[in-house]
């Protein structure tokens, strides 16, 4: 569609997208002005736009406009400026009307020919309003002030040159007869003093003619003009109206629009008119008064355009539902527009109940509304102005259902009785004539008309007599007398009268022959008996009631919303329901569907429950939120035109290289083209809102692309190839266009995969393959004769020195043999150096890797032993110290017996000490040089530790003498009843048990230690363990503990003397006798040092524990016997002879083994 908007320009609309086309200054490729008068088509498809500054031809391709303005000096320009009218005749001829006369224009070579009336001077302007051609071919022209006049058809055939040297009265003379009985006439001197505004077909040989004064038809044959008469009061004034638009519809029908007096549709057959004036609170009312133009499109639609309303449309298909609304100024019509309930009585009268508005009494004979409303303090008048249902019981008398009771109106005496005070949702009369009520939350009633009270359905169903129960939202009684009870989300019930029983049905998701869902919304019996049940998202039911199967219908086959409100049946069978999406027709016989949305003229897509009948004729009625549907079942259609789809633009980028596509199109694009959009619509503009498409692009996408109302496609970096690009609509109506717009679009290959590109590129490299090898050919002849001239010199010299080479190869040969042999022997011995040299690289290698990882644990030995070397040094000074002091101290006779014993223990402590000491570095020595030897004897494990026991609680005394009766420091012994003789080295686990007993009393202050052994893994390991319950380890030291000069000493402000040795030699010695010493400590709880020993048990291997208690021998007597003691140190020679000397031996002394063995 094409628009023409006063200042604004242009116009294109698609029923999708508005493209307006204005006048910019500074581009003459745009429009001329902003006013465009008219628009027209010829028939090449061109648009030609008239404006109040110059003609336009527009160009569809790329959007722009050619211009056409008056030259006074031009005889071949347009007679003025300001374009009043454009026609394309049965010719192809553009016809050209301006305020200053008229021409004719050939398209093709763009050739006018200006049009006179006789006795006009060339000179004389002439305002053509309109131009109008007949079914005959004759052209009819309005003009201002000055008449009509008439151009014959045969003045098509004359030629050019003919018009240009005849003046046209002298051709067309009948033109000169009409403008003659216009001024002769008074009717036509009243017609010629006004503007004649528009031109056009009334009836066959009729014509309608719109003045500034009122309508005119003209009878052509009769040769008669007749002033249309508007005789009504509310029209009376649209006798002298300035008629500015008419427009004669398929229908028949004139559309009249005046300057300021709104719209008139005149029915000239019948006789007839309907006047719309403006009215603002009309939703699809008249918004204008004054109507600028009016036009019908292919499907029917009337568009008309306003000044300020901008454009309203009028679509036929509204005509098939009437629609009843609000009572307005112009329209007798309802109290409320929202309809809640409608039934006709037996009197044919139809009584509609509102939600606000009361109950309206509607006379469909003559439109007639009555009102009942309710009345504060008047307790004839209504209850509520919120009617639900109205029922009418065999007695004639209405029976309201409201929210404040239930409502009797007796329409004799026009009075209206109350009964209870329920929120009542339905009414049903009962075989019984009792009326049976569904309430909102409180379940089913039964009100008795004779008693005039209200009881609860029987108590013995509690589902459906319950205060606080379920919402009841229908109830219905079928032809053999059965209660049909809707609830709101708890399915449907069936009850039988004569024997009180109730069956429920429910909804069972498994079951597909169950009902499809249980919020009912509607019920309903067929003539053929079957029970039709809509629910709330569910669908349709259909209920056979011999077999209790539900066959369900939904979406899915054809129904437009899942949720139906309301059921009737017309004569033929088929079934009107009101959804949650319009009103539709079902029928059962073929199981199709045919649907009517909003713009058929529904008063809007959800209805009402209960606002729904068929009165006696057949016309039904469905309403809602916006008043209510009334429509007869046979008279209603679908629209047979089928909008056309167009694809309204093709772009490259931004770039517009296709517009106004209808048919198959084939596109190239370039290897640059990397983005390409579609732009499509349905020419369908009766509801842009709901139209969806589809589209496909072949051999890129595997299926249709569903758009829904998305009306364009893109498409970025296509790779090389032929695709067909297919769209297709969906109308308002829910069918898919006939026409699917096919679009090929060729994408090339770059230039560097064109098949000349790679031709060419082939051919060029072969061609270079062949001029090289010529060239090569050439330079190698060339060649090859100089070198035949040298080889014949040179053969010659050959032969000449080949007899001496002939001598000489022999020696050479000798002499090659020679060399041969040297050069293998040379090679051989090549061989073997490599094999030296890698093997060489090899152990550097290793003695290099070696030697840095002896550096580094040399440097860290270097460390440790300095750090051990001044332990040490502190190690034995510090008894030495003590010896040297109390020796001293011995000498003194000051001191008693008691305290020369106790400086004597001091002595030998100090003494023990150092020699232990000295023993740890001798016992280092001897493991690091691999001395160590290990002795396995028999003994006793239970004597052996009980000895150990004693000789450690020995030394806690006798190092710390206030221990003697304490208990800070405890020893224990855990040892068995069973004292096995085992084979083992005793000295050397004596050895590690005393390191153990040193550290663990060295850092215990306090609490226990203790000591023993256990048998393990079935008597085949021993192990012995010392725990104390001293200082702890931490767990980052344990992994170092062992290790040689380590001294664990966290507490830097408390000194524990010792050389770091003990436990390492302890580790050393456990390994030798075949086992592992091995720690576990917490800090602050103490340390358990244990070490497992393979078990050798001896052949005499028990012996009782009495034994063992006892271990102490006298001493030795060896009277009469030598002994010869080898020591180079006279201190050490004297102390062991007064040791020996107590048992009666004689002693020998040698200063080294070489006086020993002398002494031998």
């Amino acid at each position: 569609m094409w628009f023409g908007i006063e200042s604004v320009g242009l116009c294109k609309y698609d029923g999708q997208d508005y493209v307006i086309y204005e006048n910019l200054p500074e581009d003459s490729s745009s429009i001329s002005n902003n006013f465009p008068t008219k628009i027209i088509e010829d028939k090449t498809g061109i648009i030609w736009v008239g404006t109040l500054n110059g003609l336009n031809k527009f160009n569809r391709k790329d959007g722009t406009f050619k211009r056409y303005f008056h030259d006074p000096g031009d005889s071949n320009s347009i007679t003025d400026n300001a374009i009043t009218d454009l026609h394309i005749d049965n010719y192809g001829y553009l016809w050209i009307a301006t305020s200053g006369g008229l021409s004719k224009c050939n398209i093709m070579t763009e050739e006018l020919i200006h049009l006179l009336p006789q006795n006009n001077s060339q000179s004389d302007k002439i305002y053509v309003a309109d131009i109008y051609e007949d079914d005959e071919g004759n052209i009819w022209i309005g003009t201002w002030q000055k008449g009509m006049f008439f151009v014959p058809a045969n003045i098509n055939y004359l030629h050019s040159k003919e018009w240009n040297t005849k003046p046209v009265p002298q051709i067309a003379t009948r033109l000169s007869v009409k403008t003659s009985w216009m001024i002769d006439s008074p009717d036509k001197n009243y017609l010629i003093q006004s503007e004649i505004r528009r031109i056009c077909n009334a009836d066959n040989g009729i014509l309608w003619i719109s003045t500034s004064k009122g309508l005119y038809l003209f009878d052509i044959s009769k040769d008669k003009l007749t002033h249309w008469k508007f005789k009504d009061k509310e029209t009376y004034l649209l006798n002298e109206a300035d008629f500015n638009a008419i427009y004669p519809d398929s229908k028949g029908l004139l559309w009249a629009g005046t300057t300021s007096n709104g719209l008139v549709i005149i029915d000239l057959k019948h006789k007839k008119h309907t006047y719309l004036d403006a009215d603002l609170r009309q939703i699809n009312g008249l918004k204008s008064n004054s109507i600028r133009d009016i036009c019908e499109d292919k499907s029917g639609l009337i568009w008309i355009g306003t000044k300020f309303q901008g454009i309203q449309i009028y679509d036929r298909r509204q005509e098939i539902f009437g629609h009843i609304q609000e009572n307005s100024k112009y329209v007798k019509g309802l109290s409320n527009s929202f309809v809640l309930s409608v039934i006709e009585d037996s009197d044919h009268i139809i009584w509609i109940g509102t939600k606000e508005g009361g109950l309206n009494r509607y006379n469909p004979e003559n439109g007639d509304f009555k009102y009942f409303q309710n009345i504060p303090g008047n307790r004839n008048s209504i209850g509520s102005n919120r009617i639900e249902f109205i029922l009418e019981d065999v007695k004639g008398n209405l029976w309201l259902a409201t929210p404040t009771g239930l409502d009797k109106f007796n329409k004799q005496k026009q009075v209206f009785e109350h009964y209870g005070n329920l929120n009542i949702m339905c009414l049903e009369q009962g075989v019984d004539d009792k009326i049976w009520i569904g309430t909102l939350s409180s379940g089913v009633f039964i009100f008795d008309p004779l008693k005039g009270n209200i009881e609860r359905f029987s108590s013995k169903y509690k589902q459906l007599s319950e205060v606080n129960g379920f919402r009841i939202t229908r109830i219905f009684k079928d032809k053999n007398g059965h209660i049909w009870i809707g609830t709101g989300q708890n399915g449907l019930y069936k009850y039988f009268p004569a024997n009180d029983s109730l069956v429920h049905y429910l909804n069972i998701p498994e079951n597909e022959h169950s009902i499809s869902g249980n919020m009912i919304r509607s019920i309903f019996e067929d003539t053929k008996g079957y029970l039709w049940i809509g629910t709330k998202s569910g669908g349709l039911n259909r209920l056979d009631p011999q077999t209790g199967i539900f066959h369900r219908i939904n979406i899915a086959e054809g129904l437009p919303s899942n949720t139906v409100y309301s059921i009737l049946e017309d004569k033929s069978g088929n079934l009107w329901m009101g959804t949650h999406n319009g009103i539709t027709r079902y029928n059962p016989e073929n199981e199709s569907f045919v649907s009517f949305s909003e713009s058929y003229g529904l008063q809007g897509k959800v209805f009402e429950i209960n606002a729904h009948c068929k009165d006696a004729n057949g016309m039904m009625y469905f309403g809602g939120s916006n008043g209510l549907n009334v429509f007869s079942p046979d008279s209603t259609f679908k629209a047979e035109y089928a909008a056309p789809l167009i694809v309204s633009s093709v772009q490259i980028f931004d770039r517009i290289i296709a517009v106004d596509i209808t048919e198959y199109l084939e596109i190239i694009l370039s290897t640059e083209d990397k983005y390409i959009s579609f732009n499509y619509s349905i020419l369908d503009y009766s509801d842009p809102v709901n139209k969806q498409y589809r589209y496909m692009l072949e051999d890129f996408d595997n299926d249709w692309i569903y758009s829904r109302n998305r009306h364009y496609a893109t498409y970025t970096s296509l790779p090389p190839g032929e695709y067909l690009f297919k769209v297709q609509g969906l109308n308002p109506d829910g069918y898919w266009t006939d026409n699917s717009i096919s679009i090929k679009l060729v994408v090339p290959k770059p230039y560097w995969r064109q098949w000349w590109f790679i031709a060419s590129l082939i051919f060029l490299i072969i061609t270079l393959i062949i001029a090289a090898y010529l060239l090569r050919v050439s330079f190698v002849r060339r060649n090859e004769k100089r070198l035949m001239n040298i080889v014949k010199q040179k053969t010659k010299d050959l032969r000449e020195a080949n007899e001496i080479l002939e001598i000489q190869k022999t020696e050479i040969e000798k002499h090659n043999e020679e060399l041969i042999r040297q050069r293998n022997k040379i090679s051989l011995q090549n061989k073997e150096l490599e094999q030296h040299r890698l093997h060489l690289e090899k152990l550097v290698s290793e003695r290099t890797k070696d030697l840095e990882d002896a550096k580094i644990k040399a440097e860290e030995s270097d460390r440790l032993k300095s750090a051990f070397l001044s332990n040490m040094c502190h190690e034995i000074r510090t008894p030495l110290n003590a010896i040297v002091g109390f020796t001293d101290l011995v000498a003194n006779e000051e001191f008693g017996k008691d305290e020369l014993k106790h400086i004597n223990n001091i002595i030998k402590t100090n003494s023990n000490a150092l020699l232990q000491l000295i023993n740890d570095i001798i016992n280092i020595s001897k493991i690091e040089a691999n001395q160590v030897e290990i002795h396995p004897a028999e003994f006793y494990i239970n004597e052996f530790l009980h000895r150990l026991f004693q000789t450690y609680q020995t030394q806690i005394i006798s190092i710390n003498p206030e221990y003697q009766n304490s208990t800070r420091l405890q020893l224990y012994l855990d040892i068995t009843n069973e004292d096995l003789k085992i084979v083992s080295d005793p000295f050397r686990i004596e050895q590690i048990l005393n390191n153990l007993f040193s550290n663990a009393n060295k850092f215990t202050k306090s609490g226990t230690i203790e000591m023993g052994y256990r048998i393990m893994n079935h008597k085949s390991i021993i192990r012995f363990f010392m725990k104390d319950s001293g200082i702890g380890i931490a767990k980052e030291n344990i992994e170092i503990v062992f290790d040689r000069f380590r001294k664990i000493e966290d507490d830097k402000t408390k000194l524990y003397r010792g050389t770091g040795l003990g436990l390492s030699i302890s580790s050393n010695l456990a390994r030798l006798l075949g086992g592992e010493l091995s720690v576990e400590s917490e800090i602050g709880k103490g340390s358990m040092f244990y070490f497992d020993l393979p078990l050798v048990i001896a052949g005499s291997k028990v012996r009782s524990q009495e034994k063992v208690m006892n271990p102490e021998k006298p001493l030795p007597y060896w009277n009469n016997k030598t002994i010869l003691l080898v020591e180079d140190e006279d201190s050490n020679f004297k102390v062991l002879k007064t040791m020996l000397g107590k048992t009666g031996l004689r002693i020998k002394r040698a200063k080294d083994g070489l006086s020993a063995v002398k002494l031998c």
